[in-house]
């Protein structure tokens, strides 16, 4: 008897993606792959999957590679799944680089009653994570920013070297004058303090090589994060200075899978901790 590929790798797609969603998302999603594939997609369109695991209720996402890349990132691979482990507990998030808010509804199911931010620059994306955090914004628990981080206040411009498209690679930059812009910079003690949150149980940084930003000047506003999950892009690790900053503010290390490396607050503040 012969086998038929293209049925076995339908059956295949299926038993992978039954368990996150339901079986018409799921095939929804095999019609799309396929479409991809033969680049019969339209970036206009948008496509909804009720989702089952490992958060739940609809998910929208355009079709376009970019949101499919951070949908596999953050649901089927589970990036940010060894934060369980090593932030058992967390009450406050701060998103930052929140782009459709897929890591934001992740953080949400890991942690039940968070009280969330979600901080994202680029309008396109702004408007579908408004749409995909509708249920938390209603329920009070999270709040959304339409900003980018920066180490000054001032307005930015998206960065026109990234192709428009990369909803995923949204990055920013000056553009020459500190009023004005189209895209509000915004230092990491004004989020903060919009925030609300004296403290923060866990900052998420997935900022496009703005981490550089991030980590300039004073520092001090690191006395009120717990932990941190971030992605460095390029060299922005070795720019920023991260793992010297991090052992002076007492957190302690873990590179946890190529795309996240997680800082945690040791016991005992600002000691100089250990990099495993």
């Amino acid at each position: 008897m012969q086998l038929n590929p293209m049925r076995s790798w339908t059956l295949s797609f299926i038993r992978q993606r039954w368990p996150l969603m339901s079986l018409a998302s799921v095939l929804r999603y095999r019609r799309y792959t396929l479409h991809a594939a033969q680049r019969r997609v339209d970036p206009r369109r948008t496509l909804v999957l009720h989702m089952k695991s490992p958060m739940r209720g609809p998910l929208r996402l355009r079709e376009a590679s970019a949101d499919f890349f951070t949908f596999q990132e953050v649901v089927e691979e589970r990036v940010y799944g060894g934060l369980a482990k090593r932030v058992p507990r967390c009450a406050t998030a701060i998103d930052l680089g929140a782009n459709i808010g897929l890591a934001s509804r992740y953080l949400d199911a890991l942690y039940p009653g968070v009280s969330l931010l979600a901080v994202e620059p680029c309008p396109s994306n702004f408007a579908l994570l408004e749409e995909n955090l509708e249920g938390l914004i209603a329920s009070g628990r999270c709040r959304t920013l339409q900003a980018a981080v920066w180490s000054e206040a001032r307005g930015l411009e998206a960065d026109p070297a990234k192709a428009p498209e990369r909803y995923n690679g949204f990055s920013v930059r000056e553009n020459g004058a500190a009023e004005g812009g189209s895209i509000r910079g915004m230092t990491i003690r004004q989020i903060l303090d919009v925030s609300g949150f004296e403290q923060v149980d866990l900052l998420k940084v997935d900022i496009e090589g703005a981490e550089v930003q991030l980590c300039m000047g004073d520092t001090d506003w690191l006395a009120r994060i717990g932990a941190i999950a971030i992605e460095f892009h390029g060299d922005s690790r070795r720019e920023s200075g991260f793992d010297v900053l991090m052992q002076q503010h007492g957190f302690r290390i873990y590179d946890e899978n190529r795309h996240t490396v997680i800082a945690v607050r040791a016991r005992g503040g600002r000691s100089a901790c250990a990099v495993s």
